[in-house]
């Protein structure tokens, strides 16, 4: 095991039973999360036919990241939660760059909510993909 993957083992180990520390990944929407990425997307459909969301999330800071999860909440008429998934962007999300994603829908809603769900912060700047 990498040191950083016994750290990480470390991290979660405290978690679990019950002692303080902190795991690199972000977990879920949360003021962090929101204040590093903003999450543009629109609902569409794949080459074969398939709903899928599709758009880009913007990391508005000078640090990178990596292992970005997205959070699809698929909403009613009336704005209640009738499904969920979750996706990944691909690769690294330099900072002050964009990175294309798309997910596919288990079922079609009438709206959705996406969030960033988890990330793991990287060094390293943009690299110009806007």
């Amino acid at each position: 095991m990498t040191a950083r993957r016994l750290r990480v083992a470390a991290a979660v180990a405290l978690m679990l039973v019950g002692g303080a520390g902190g795991a690199a990944a972000q977990t879920y929407a949360t003021p962090k999360t929101e204040a590093q990425f903003r999450v543009e997307w629109q609902a569409g459909k794949s080459r074969k036919g398939a709903s899928i969301l599709e758009g880009y999330v913007y990391n508005t800071r000078p640090t990178g990241a990596t292992d970005v999860r997205l959070l699809v909440e698929i909403l009613d008429a009336q704005g209640g939660v009738i499904g969920k998934t979750y996706g990944v962007v691909q690769g690294f999300v330099g900072g002050f760059d964009r990175v294309y994603f798309d997910v596919a829908l288990p079922v079609t809603g009438a709206g959705y909510r996406v969030s960033v769900s988890s990330f793991e912060l990287r060094g390293g700047g943009g690299g110009g993909g806007m």
